[in-house]
């Protein structure tokens, strides 16, 4: 029988066509680059209704020696299938990965790596979800019923909460919306499906008590990582910001760490604060580093390379765990610890909103509505006689 091993070497861009046989019946099967993936991909398809036509075995392998011959004329001559999708008058039928693949290169120069993380984990869910009710679907027979079955089926086997929910309706719009751009379909699918009603954030705070415990631990195990927690709870800086900090953000003059718009979750340019204890450790940790070195590399010092944010949160929750903390208390936690303590001690609305780099008032206002332990002696202080 043949295989692709004796005819890819030979042929450039396709490995001829051939007639197979096996117990399900007759087909013929050859393999082209697929200019998406620039890989050598199969493609078959099946003769056994040519076979119930011809009257003869003989009859049969003549015309499909015939069929095959023809192929493979096309193929030398650099016919491809895969552009013949697309160029007819229904270019959806691709298979729905392949489209996928040809997304991702069009889109990811222009997404951030954690945005961009985000719809590659969106896409593996949705191709296995395909692939598992009909392999290779294309992408014109993925309907609206389909849409909404797949966001239902997800939503209860993940347990998705509603930001998760929309998070995921977001993504499965955005590519969509692409293909109807690219002409690949007319309409996009998830088109109509509403977002879920947007949930209050809870916003845990970690007390004196749980941050002393915290810090003996870090003291003991990982000295280095109280850098990062200063620089969330005390600078409100937010851990995937902190990733990307350069030494030559650090301005121990003035006391504060420059932020490029580049950098920042919302796109604006900022600087954040220094306390007294950060100034120490970072005039410490940035003598004699290169100004273009990453802030936080291996040991918690400057290098080359930088500690991804994902790699805080792993050391973070080994903290959590051996110290029996609740899970609810997270890295950003402390962030949300740092804005609250603004307001604790006195600071104003417009303050706090400037330190925390948030869009709007609005978004500050929220912190102002947290639960304060000490509310009932904060009152009683403070109340006038009648």
């Amino acid at each position: 029988m043949s295989t692709l091993s004796q005819f890819s070497p030979l042929f450039a861009g396709y490995a001829p066509a051939v007639v197979k046989h096996i117990a399900t019946g007759w087909f013929i099967e050859y393999y082209v680059t697929n200019p998406f993936t620039q890989t050598l991909e199969r493609r078959k398809f099946r003769l056994n209704n040519l076979r119930k036509r011809c009257r003869t075995a003989l009859e049969f392998k003549v015309q499909a020696n015939t069929i095959c011959s023809q192929l493979n004329v096309k193929l030398a001559n650099g016919w491809n299938p895969f552009n013949e999708d697309v160029k007819t008058e229904n270019p959806g039928a691709v298979p729905i990965k392949i489209v996928y693949e040809q997304y991702f290169r069009d889109v990811e120069k222009d997404l951030r790596p954690d945005t961009l993380r985000g719809y590659k984990a969106f896409s593996r869910r949705l191709l296995e979800w395909c692939d598992k009710r009909s392999p290779d679907m294309l992408l014109k027979d993925f309907s609206d019923v389909m849409a909404v079955r797949y966001l239902d089926e997800q939503r209860q086997k993940n347990n998705w909460v509603n930001a998760t929910f929309n998070n995921n309706l977001v993504s499965a719009q955005a590519f969509f919306t692409w293909c109807v751009k690219k002409k690949f379909i007319e309409k996009n699918p998830f088109y109509g499906i509403s977002k879920k009603k947007k949930e209050a954030k809870k916003r845990t705070i970690i007390n004196a008590d749980a941050r002393a415990i915290m810090r003996e631990w870090f003291m003991n195990n990982n000295p280095g990582y109280l850098l990062i927690c200063e620089l969330v709870f005390q600078s409100l800086i937010r851990p995937t910001e902190i990733s990307k900090l350069r030494v030559s953000d650090v301005d121990l003059e003035h006391k504060v760490i420059h932020l490029d718009g580049s950098i920042t979750k919302t796109k604006y340019s900022r600087k954040a604060v220094l306390s007294d204890e950060l100034i120490e450790i970072l005039g410490r940790n940035i003598q004699g580093a290169n100004q273009d070195d990453y802030l936080i590399s291996n040991g918690y010092l400057p290098g080359k390379e930088p500690i991804s944010s994902r790699m805080y949160r792993k050391t973070w929750d080994k903290m959590r765990k051996q110290c029996h903390l609740p899970d609810t208390m997270q890295l950003y936690s402390l962030r949300d610890t740092g804005i609250i303590s603004l307001f604790d001690n006195g600071a104003d609305a417009n303050t706090v909103k400037g330190a925390a780099d948030h869009h709007n008032l609005n978004i500050t206002s929220i912190y102002c509505d947290h639960v304060d332990d000490n509310l009932v002696e904060k009152v009683r202080k403070h109340s006038a006689k009648f």
